[in-house]
């Protein structure tokens, strides 16, 4: 640590804080009646939600005033403010000694990065207590603590605004994007395009219905569409084919040239790789199947169909996986367009999904095959897609922007953070009582404060 400022005395961490590590009393979910009190688990810790409580006396108690750290889990380090209440077994109360218990807090948050990066454990990380406790505390003279901490409550408050209002650009740039395709695929992102174009109507085959038990056709076809546009279900629109999975034990059948595509894998829109392949032969001699390029994939099972539902075109011949299922499209469908269209009804899917199993989630062939599609003639599917890219790259762009923005309000609070223990935040006093007198007198008082409990 560089050299401090004159009164400022560096001591262990172990020297100057106090810790004990909650445990998990008796959960009641009721109230703060009976003289219960909130249940401080990771989910209260973080966001605030008290939704259990307990008996005071049933384990350990934390106020306002104490810091808390998460001593296991993935984010082992991070700390937070006390909540009044009993804290749980992956949490620990830290009190200071010396210091002002706030200076005490902002230092422990200063050094989450470093504690989160040495932590200890083979499965579940749980926080090193030698890293931790062995930190280098900078004691700063008490008034100064006090300067400090009212110096970071201010700047930190305007940090943490910003912070809030960055942080619902990502809400605000999934709804525009899903605007976006809900105008693209009812016609009126192309509303004017359309009133300058000779009209087609589009004419398909009309194929038998399909056993449509669960409504999905009237569920799907709610929106009405443009003059010269038509509803077809999903099944209608091309051919639709599944996956396998080659046997696992010939190692012959894997690591090939062809991708074998997964649920794992559909995280882009357009996907020519993926983390298995395998060989020809695996695809001959078992149930997978070649995907010609230009398909458009989708997931049918996972328990990612809960919250989401993955689509992706091919950019190379393909297979994929049993949890999955491709549509090649005929001729009067544009890929790209039917892409969009399906994530425009992303929410139908998971309905239908959830609807279907208690388990695993799962889209069955009567669900998806019934959706009702939107189809606009060729020329406009082209311009829709030309404009819907166009709307998105704006999107990427602005992201982009909040991303970047994001990570640089990140590290200004580390910067200020660390300004602030280098003493370099607020300006020094030479009245101040040293930090050194400090720890003196309060190690010549700790026997009288013994003997007085006594």
């Amino acid at each position: 640590m560089s050299e401090l400022p004159k009164g400022w005395k560096i001591i262990r961490l172990r020297d100057e804080a106090t810790s004990i590590k909650g445990k998990k009393p008796k959960i009641l979910e009721l109230d703060l009646a009976d003289g219960l009190v909130p249940y401080i688990d990771i989910k209260a810790f973080e966001k605030g939600i008290l939704t259990k409580y307990a008996s005071p006396d049933a384990g350990v108690n934390a106020d306002e005033i104490d810091t808390l750290m998460v001593w296991d889990g993935a984010r082992s380090g991070l700390v937070g403010n006390g909540v009044h209440g009993v804290i749980g077994s992956t949490l620990v109360k830290i009190k200071p000694k010396f210091s002002h218990h706030s200076y005490l807090h902002y230092f422990l948050r200063s050094k989450y990065s470093y504690v989160n990066s040495n932590t200890k454990g083979t499965g579940i990380p749980h926080v090193d207590p030698a890293k931790l406790w062995e930190l280098d505390y900078p004691l700063a003279p008490i008034n100064e603590q006090i300067r400090i901490v009212n110096k970071l409550d201010s700047i930190l408050a305007r940090v943490n605004k910003a912070q809030a209002r960055l942080d619902k650009i990502p809400a605000i740039l999934k709804r525009f994007r899903q605007s976006v395709l809900a105008a693209a695929t009812s016609g009126e992102l192309t509303k004017e395009w359309r009133n300058n174009q000779d009209y087609n109507q589009v004419i398909i085959n009309n194929l038998d219905d399909e056993n449509d038990s669960y409504n999905v056709w009237s569920k799907s076809k709610n929106k009405k569409i443009p003059e010269g546009w038509l509803y077809c279900k999903l099944y209608q629109l091309g051919k639709i084919q599944g996956g396998g999975t080659p046997s696992k034990s010939k190692d012959e059948y894997w690591n090939g040239e062809i991708p074998w595509v997964t649920p794992k894998d559909m995280k882009i829109d357009f996907i020519a790789n993926s983390k298995l392949t395998v060989t020809s032969k695996g695809v001959d001699e078992s149930s997978a199947k070649l995907i010609k390029d230009g398909s458009v994939m989708f997931v049918v099972r996972g328990m990612i169909l809960a919250h989401s539902f993955p689509v992706a075109i091919n950019e190379k011949v393909v297979t994929v996986n049993q949890d999955m299922k491709c549509i090649t499209p005929s001729d009067f469908v544009d890929s790209k367009y039917l892409l969009f269209s399906l994530k425009s009804l992303k929410d139908l899917f998971v309905e239908l999904a959830s609807s279907s199993t208690h388990g695993t989630k799962r889209l069955e062939s009567k669900m998806y095959r019934n959706v009702a599609i939107s189809i606009p003639p060729m020329n406009e599917q082209i311009e829709i897609v030309k404009q819907v890219e166009s709307l998105f790259m704006m999107a990427d762009t602005l992201e982009k922007k909040y991303l970047g923005a994001k990570s640089r309000l990140d590290r200004l609070t580390s910067s200020i953070l660390a300004k602030a223990f280098r003493g370099e935040l607020v300006p020094q006093n030479g009245k101040d009582e040293p930090a050194e007198e400090l720890l003196k007198r309060i190690k010549a008082e700790s026997p009288k404060v013994k003997r007085n409990k006594k």
